[in-house]
């Protein structure tokens, strides 16, 4: 009869340990995913899954009229885009936002290496929504707010919001602008969208 007793005591703390420990385990587990996914959570940035685009110019030479790009004072590579008096306008990205992403887009990262070419400071990236000829949104990159100059290359970078843009057909335009004939140079252009 003591044996039995024994028995059934064994069995009431092997169910009393087996429980407890699955217990344990289960709050120790859940732990974990929650540390797990609160440090990836954490580390994501909100703008790694959207489109981004970046380019040295290099890769479109020979794409594009030579009066396009600028070659042998580039920031990387051979090439860089430019205005002047004679081309206040660079060449344009253009992109429809259908073609962009299936999500909304909330803003977008603008950054490059620029450097004058003359003594105005005038220049700036322009980001602009369009829809036919008729323009949604305008905003820019001012170079005035970073301290160019003709002897090094600086980075300009800048977040600007986008509006929610409803028009299927609107097109979001990023270009270089010499307002008032600044002379300048652009290059390692990167537009990075966020949703």
């Amino acid at each position: 009869m003591s044996t039995l007793i024994a028995t059934n005591e064994n069995r009431v703390y092997a169910k009393f340990f087996t429980h407890s420990f699955n217990l344990f385990m289960m709050k120790y587990i859940s732990i974990v995913c929650l540390c797990t996914a609160l440090y990836s959570c954490s580390n994501v940035n909100e703008f790694s899954s959207e489109p981004y685009f970046k380019t040295s110019f290099d890769d479109i030479a020979g794409w594009v009229p030579e009066s396009s790009l600028l070659a042998g004072n580039s920031y990387s590579g051979n090439y860089a885009i430019k205005t002047d008096s004679s081309a206040e306008y660079s060449l344009v990205w253009k992109r429809t936002f259908l073609k962009l992403s299936t999500h909304t887009l909330t803003k977008v990262r603008i950054s490059a290496y620029a450097k004058l070419l003359g003594a105005k400071n005038n220049a700036c990236i322009v980001v602009s929504i369009d829809s036919g000829d008729k323009t949604l949104y305008w905003n820019s990159l001012e170079f005035k707010k970073h301290n160019l100059n003709s002897k090094s290359w600086k980075k300009v970078e800048s977040f600007i919001e986008i509006p929610l843009v409803t028009d299927s057909s609107a097109q979001i335009n990023i270009y270089l602008w010499g307002k008032e004939g600044s002379a300048v140079v652009i290059d390692d252009l990167e537009v990075e969208f966020c949703i």
